[in-house]
């Protein structure tokens, strides 16, 4: 069920009609030339369930078009007028191929100067192996596409990643309105920012990030004045996005601050060393905070109620120190994940910001 005719020989599309207009074709079609643009059949002008205006068959005949629920017609609707508002050049039903003649057909095809954009809405089920069978076409054409599909009850996300970029669309219960719960927003305000520059892949690979070292002061066990320790990093990138926060006795997170920080200048903003010290009572040497006035080690007894608190809240730890790194298995590797603004969310709508949910 297009969005796009041919009247006259000239292409319409129906969000482009508001009541009158649309009823005015409808009184007239007859005495006109309006044929579907898929095929060489006459067009009928409909109104869908959810009122939008879409073009049917007048008879089918050996039209090989798939036909389309009333909500994948809705969201049609709603892109292209988006997009239209927005200054992008739109065309629903596209037609193209591959450099190797393979066919595709994108439900609404944006242009703006030289960037391209194919919006896929894939209202019915789909296989992972399919959707990667699909978006292989819009790769070898250069064009960059947008998935959205229905999240069914209890679903697991499609494995999006930069090369697919797919969505789940739910309806929420309170409002019967869609909605990407995946980053808490309505499809509306989902689509405009979007196409405005809001939905970004971070980190690539290779990308110089940001660490900046979460700092917490306590008292000293031993010696009972009060020394700084390292809760953990935050890691950021040149927007300042937080990325990802990583607790200090993660796997691999001591060696990193290592790498990057000596302890001498660790001592200068008032931090004691890290190094490998023998814990007594756990009867194992491991890398651990320091005391910054006797070296004592600092256990994980202030740390774990510490680190969380922070993770969560944001509350009591002390960013201090910054370092820069290139993001790579080499130094520090972090995958990236599609962020709308500066958040990723989680299925619930949590914002990522940590690596674990318990350190």
């Amino acid at each position: 069920m297009p969005l796009r005719a041919k009247l006259n020989s000239k292409d319409v599309y129906a969000y482009e009609f508001n009541e009158n207009s649309w009823n005015e074709l409808k009184a007239t079609y007859k005495k006109q030339t309006l044929m579907m643009s898929c095929c060489d059949n006459k067009a009928i002008p409909k109104v869908s369930k959810l009122n939008n205006y879409f073009f049917a068959h007048a008879r089918r005949g050996l039209c090989t078009s798939a036909p389309e629920t009333f909500e994948h017609i809705f969201l049609k609707t709603l892109i292209a007028k988006i997009a239209s508002s927005l200054g992008w050049n739109v065309m629903t039903e596209k037609v193209g191929e591959t450099p190797e003649g393979d066919r595709w057909i994108a439900d609404v095809f944006c242009t703006k100067e030289k960037t391209k954009i194919a919006f896929e809405i894939q209202w019915s089920s789909q296989t992972e192996i399919e959707f990667k069978r699909r978006q292989e076409k819009y790769i070898r054409s250069g064009i960059r596409t947008a998935w959205l599909y229905k999240l069914r009850h209890n679903q697991e996300y499609f494995p999006t990643n930069y090369e697919t970029p797919a969505f789940g669309i739910q309806y929420k219960k309170d409002s019967n309105e869609m909605h990407v719960p995946q980053f808490n927003q309505t499809i509306d305000d989902f689509v405009r920012g979007m196409l405005s520059g809001k939905l970004k892949w971070k980190p690539h690979d290779g990308e110089e990030l940001t660490g900046q070292l979460i700092t917490y002061v306590q008292q000293c066990w031993k010696c009972k004045r009060n020394t700084r320790v390292i809760l953990g990093i935050g890691f950021y990138d040149k927007d300042r996005t937080e990325l990802e926060l990583a607790g200090f006795h993660e796997d691999g997170i001591p060696e990193f601050i290592l790498q990057q920080i000596s302890n001498s200048a660790l001592a200068k903003n008032g931090i004691g060393s890290i190094k490998n010290r023998y814990h007594k009572t756990m009867g194992e040497a491991y890398i651990s905070n320091g005391c910054r006035h006797c070296e004592a080690i600092q256990g994980t007894s202030y740390y774990f109620d510490a680190w969380v608190e922070y993770a969560y809240t944001g509350s009591l730890g002390e960013p201090m120190m910054e370092f820069l790194f290139e993001n790579s298995q080499e130094t520090f590797h972090i995958e990236g994940k599609w962020y709308y603004g500066r958040k990723s969310f989680d299925r619930a709508g949590n914002q990522f910001r940590r690596r674990n949910v318990i350190p």
